[in-house]
């Protein structure tokens, strides 16, 4: 099978080239630079994709996107969206896998499946959420308008042995060995290996009918204090008291400080969700 990775040097897909090579696909890669070809790896401007010329002619059965224009705008990721939907029609490509993210889906659903629908307010999130979000729908636009079926790759917080320190948005270090948890110890964190998340994108590269979602979080409750006792086992833990904060949270909003969408994202900090990943699990391991 012909594969192209788009965003093959994305920290998620590290290794990924190799695995799929290993297991006999004929792997492409794309990513941004200067418009050249070298090998088995072509770069150039992703919102000119589809005028790529070293892409015009190469026939792929199936286009995995790890890219995300971090830094830019929605309106930029859309454009570059876009262009990857038009080279996909252009070439006949069988089948588009997007990396998404759990941060699509509602904060306020407490039990998530991949049936849980992608959150109709992305006003009220991050500005990482509102770009995945953005891309999810147009890239499920385009399906409808083209044929080509997308799917959707859902993953928790990505982890591995090479991820060191991740602890942005879940814990400040203090001096002192003190660590200021983002939430309390009820807060969820989903996680997901990223040799099994990869295991995951070969099902949906492989198999002759992929699910539509896959959703690529761990089995069990996984918490953010659990996650932050891993990574600093000796680290005295404050977790954040939720009732005085989302009080905090609330006047400020009413004084005018803070508008709707700071305060939704103050309360995911806290949120407790639970994952019904059973449908994924028996794809993936049979």
């Amino acid at each position: 099978m012909k594969v192209l990775i788009c965003g093959h040097r994305s920290y998620a897909a590290r290794n990924f080239v190799e695995k799929l090579e290993e297991a006999g696909h004929e792997v492409w890669c794309f990513s941004r630079g200067e418009l050249k070809e070298k090998g088995r790896v072509i770069t150039g401007p992703v919102v000119e994709m589809d005028s790529n010329p070293f892409l015009k002619d190469k026939q792929m059965d199936v286009v995995v996107n790890f890219i995300l224009l971090d830094g830019k705008s929605i309106e930029e990721n859309i454009e570059y969206i876009d262009a990857l939907c038009r080279w996909c029609r252009q070439v006949g490509v069988k089948r588009i896998v997007q990396m998404s993210s759990i941060s699509v889906l509602p904060n306020q659903e407490v039990f998530i499946s991949e049936k849980t629908p992608i959150d109709i307010h992305p006003e009220l999130k991050g500005g990482y959420g509102m770009i995945k979000i953005a891309i999810d729908n147009r890239l499920l636009e385009w399906e409808k308008t083209s044929s080509i079926p997308v799917v959707m790759m859902r993953p928790g917080f990505i982890t591995a042995k090479d991820k060191k320190n991740a602890l942005a948005g879940i814990a400040k270090l203090l001096p002192g060995g003190f660590a200021v948890l983002m939430g309390n110890s009820k807060s969820t964190l989903p996680l997901i290996d990223r040799d099994v998340l990869q295991l995951g994108l070969k099902n949906a590269i492989e198999s002759d009918n992929p699910l539509k979602v896959y959703l690529m979080v761990e089995k069990g409750v996984n918490t953010k204090q659990a996650y932050l006792k891993t990574l600093v086992p000796y680290a005295t833990v404050i977790p954040l008291p939720k009732g005085m904060v989302m009080f905090f949270a609330h006047i400020l909003k009413v004084i005018g400080v803070f508008d709707e969408r700071k305060l939704q994202m103050v309360a995911g900090q806290f949120k407790v969700q639970y994952f019904d990943t059973e449908k994924t699990f028996h794809k993936i391991h049979g």
